[in-house]
């Protein structure tokens, strides 16, 4: 464990001559001319002895993560060069959070006392205008007007200035996921049952993108093939995977143009086209359920069975609109141990679907019996009880062998929940033991977090403790304690060991459940 310890901390040590940042940093401001626009940097940064020196002259010791550095410099270009005019502690809680400058910047000014950035070398980044997009991490995103400044010793010795544009995809006004939307598009439409090589294999495609400006394919590269996660060698152009694949990029009726930094940037994407047998017939949790009457009840259905063949799907395909969604639920019904296709409504008709359109031999009114179909389904009444783990207060899951039903299981599952004034309790109980004997915890944070095992009755059966320890500033240090000889471990199980816990009864058994409470 020391070992471990001591890693971290030499970790620690080594991380803070660099600045992580893990999400999105607030700019620094930059002033040119009459304008004031927000620096996609921190020049001070790049000495890091610099900034080293500014975070000791800060009051305020706490973090903000949108901050790490924990201050804004204000700067201004004139004459072509970048000078340091200001710096204010961020979060600003007063009026009063200007940092001094003296003593730390002297040897970088001019005869006018001015602050010359010499220390500051390569290109950054202002911007203004709306904000286009936008990565949470460091300095990743991008704004309407943008201008690069290439700057050598301080002295801006090139500008370039940008407008950016970002142009949607129609699939965007239709599909509120249109970051996925053109996957599914493609993912919907690759007919993988064509193949039977494919049956039980996956295949991925990875494929980078240049639209033109009418969002139309202006170049395409595949970038590689993988079947059953190993790469394989490139299909010629007229393989019959390669041409299945061009059809469904053909169905994508236009694609996001990103015009960025004066050049439209490609579309990479890795698509899993196909993955094995009844790929298709697995239900997703934005997707609209269909639905199932069993001995005249009615249940919502978590999978396509529709879907399983997807020469079948195909021809339901040609009369659904191409925007990634599924825009059609299905009707089903399990009579004399067979499963069977009732009706289909279409997104924009409330009418059923002539189902004769997809089964040529079917009779108007009468239902299909669903020979194509194997595997297990899920019929469920009632809301989700836990949408980590999803499961419904009544469920069946039946298996089916093309068509034809082969099993079939009934659960009741229930949860029993603890209230709040129940967690505060535990809480205090935890907050009450004494946790200053160990003195490594002095100028830490403390939080215990506790796995329960309960009974149906809420009370715990096996009862496992983890202890995290945290610091910041100083006293940055993190290290878990899970021995379950360490003596604190010992008393939190036991001043745990008759509270009730709460029950999540799940398919004939009874879920461990998991809390943590901060407690130092």
């Amino acid at each position: 464990m020391k070992r471990y310890v001591l890693l971290f901390a030499l970790f620690c040590c080594i991380s803070s001559l660099v600045e992580i940042k893990a999400t999105a940093q607030q700019g620094d401001r930059l002033i040119i001319n009459k304008d004031t626009l927000q620096l996609l940097d921190c020049p001070i940064e790049y000495d890091t002895l610099l900034g080293s020196k500014v975070r000791q002259r800060l009051l305020k010791k706490s973090l903000s993560t949108g901050c790490w550095r924990r201050y804004v410099a204000t700067w201004r270009i004139l004459d072509n060069k970048l000078y340091l005019e200001a710096i204010q502690e961020y979060p600003k809680e007063n009026n009063n959070n200007d940092v001094s400058l003296e003593g730390i910047f002297d040897a970088y000014k001019d005869e006018q006392g001015r602050i010359l950035a010499s220390w500051v070398s390569g290109k950054t980044y202002a911007a203004s205008g709306k904000r286009l997009r936008y990565w949470n991490m460091d300095f990743y995103r991008n704004y309407e007007y943008e201008t690069r400044y290439d700057i050598q010793k301080g002295v801006v010795v090139d500008e370039q200035h940008y407008q950016n544009y970002i142009k949607k995809s129609s699939l965007g006004e239709e599909n509120p996921f249109y970051k996925d939307a053109f996957y599914k598009v493609i993912m919907s439409n690759f007919n993988g049952d064509l193949f039977p090589a494919l049956a039980n294999k996956n295949l991925k495609v990875d494929l980078s993108i240049r639209p033109n400006t009418d969002g139309q394919i202006d170049s395409l590269k595949i970038l590689d093939w993988v079947l059953d996660g190993k790469k394989i060698k490139p299909f010629a152009a007229n393989h019959p995977y390669a041409k299945e694949l061009k059809r469904c990029l053909a169905l994508v009726p236009d694609w996001k143009v990103s015009f960025i930094r004066g050049k439209i940037e490609n579309i990479e994407a890795s698509i899993d086209l196909w993955s094995k047998k009844g790929c298709r017939s697995i239900t997703r949790n934005e997707e609209n359920n269909d639905s199932i009457y069993i001995n005249q009840k009615y249940y919502a259905l978590r999978a396509f069975p529709l879907q399983y063949d997807t020469r079948l799907y195909a021809r339901l395909l040609r009369f659904l609109p191409v925007n990634g969604l599924r825009n059609y639920t299905a009707i089903w019904e399990l009579a004399n141990e067979r499963l069977y296709l009732k009706s289909i409504r279409l997104w924009n008709d409330p009418k059923p679907f002539p189902l004769e359109k997809i089964f040529p031999k079917a009779r108007p009114g009468e239902p299909i019996e669903a020979s194509w179909y194997d595997g297990e389904t899920l019929c469920t009444q009632g809301e989700t009880l836990n949408y980590s783990t999803e499961y419904y207060p009544t469920e069946i899951l039946c298996t089916f062998n093309k068509g034809r039903l082969t099993s079939q299981t009934a659960y009741q599952n229930y949860v029993i929940p603890i209230n709040e004034q129940s967690f505060q309790h535990r809480k205090d109980l935890l907050q009450s033991l004494d946790w200053t004997l160990d003195p490594g915890f002095v100028g830490k944070r403390i939080y215990a977090t506790c796995t329960a095992y309960p009974n149906r009755d809420g009370k715990a059966e096996k009862l496992e403790i983890e202890i995290s320890v945290s610091g910041f500033g100083k006293n940055y240090l993190n290290y878990k304690i899970t021995d379950p000889d360490n003596p604190y471990i010992k008393a939190c199980r036991k001043t745990l060991e008759h509270v009730i816990w709460s029950v999540q009864y799940k398919r004939g058994q009874v879920l461990p459940t998991h809390e943590s409470f901060f407690v130092w």
